[in-house]
Order: structure tokens, then sequence, then C-alpha cells
């Protein structure tokens, strides 16, 4: 995975940093990991933050701030989630550590102890708050990516094709 990640970055012109262990996977060690997330986490995380414009990967104190005193970083962190990027307006980007897939999850829906989901379908309304778990956090995510490498792959591509390179079943989408 390192060498797919520095491939990417490489051609997007974006200075490939030193890459090394982050210590989260400890701090969840009774949790399986799906093995693109062990191999993220135990080998490719920069040293200093990576700056790619409209996101900024992290490094690992980064990780550690954002999965324990950031909305919504600590919100999902206890249900299998990492936030390992952030958006330039404050969402994140997050792994779910067993299946895999990575997710945009906007900060602006976790007030509280819950998620505010937005708009009914019909736009009558708001729409009831939803209890934080897995499966909210996937349903609220304004987009989803099948991997890392395929959330880097979108994250240094043109800003115009955003939502082209986004996958079809993307939850939300922008």
């Amino acid at each position: 995975m390192r060498e797919t990640i520095s491939e990417i970055l490489n051609e997007a012109g974006v200075t490939v940093p030193q890459f090394g262990r982050c210590h989260i996977t400890q701090v969840l060690a009774n949790r399986t990991f799906h093995p693109s997330i062990t191999a993220y986490f135990e080998a490719c995380v920069p040293d200093s933050p990576i700056d790619l414009g409209s996101f900024t990967i992290l490094d690992e104190s980064g990780i550690r701030q954002e999965n324990s005193d950031l909305i919504p970083g600590c919100h999902i962190f206890q249900h299998g989630f990492v936030a390992f990027a952030r958006e330039s307006c404050g969402d994140v980007i997050a792994a779910d550590l067993g299946t895999g897939r990575v997710y945009w999850i906007s900060h602006e829906k976790y007030e509280g102890e819950s998620i505010e989901p937005g708009w009914k379908p019909d736009m009558s309304g708001f729409a009831d708050p939803l209890p934080i778990d897995a499966n909210n956090i996937i349903k609220t995510a304004d987009m989803a990516f099948e991997s890392i490498v395929a959330f880097f792959r979108m994250a240094v591509s043109d800003e115009e094709n955003l939502e082209q390179d986004a996958p079809a079943d993307s939850p939300g989408g922008l």
C-alpha cells in the first residue's frame, strides 16, 4: 500500500513524506482490522500532515487529536471508525476498521450524542435525530469510497471532478 500511495502522490506532484506507523491500532487492540486498515496504520501514516488543498492527510498526532477531542472523530471512533484525514471545512475522512471502506463524515451532523441527518426526503422539515452507531454513521455519510487508496486517488484529482470520482453507491453525495 505504501508504494501505491507514494505513486498517487508523486503523479499529483505532491512531495512524498516519510511514512511510518500510527500506534492508534494499539488503543484498539480488541478489534479486528480489515487488512487494508492494518496496512495503512502500520506503515503509511505520514510523519507530518500532507496538504492536498481541500484535504489534509493527518499525521499520528493529528489522528489522535481528531479521534479523541474533535467532532465528529470523537463520536465515531468508539463505533469502529478512525478519522485519518480532514476536509478544509472541518469534515473528516474516516476508515471503517472492519470493512476497509472509507466515509466522508460531516461535522455539522453531529450534535451532542446524536446525528442530525438533515431534511426529510419530502423536504417537509428536519428528520428526527439518530443515535450514533455504525449503521447510522454509514447511512448519513456524505460520500463513500471502497478503500483508503480510492480516497487518495480522489483527493489528488481535479476538484471539479469530485462527484464523478465518487463511487455510484455513495450514501449522501455532495
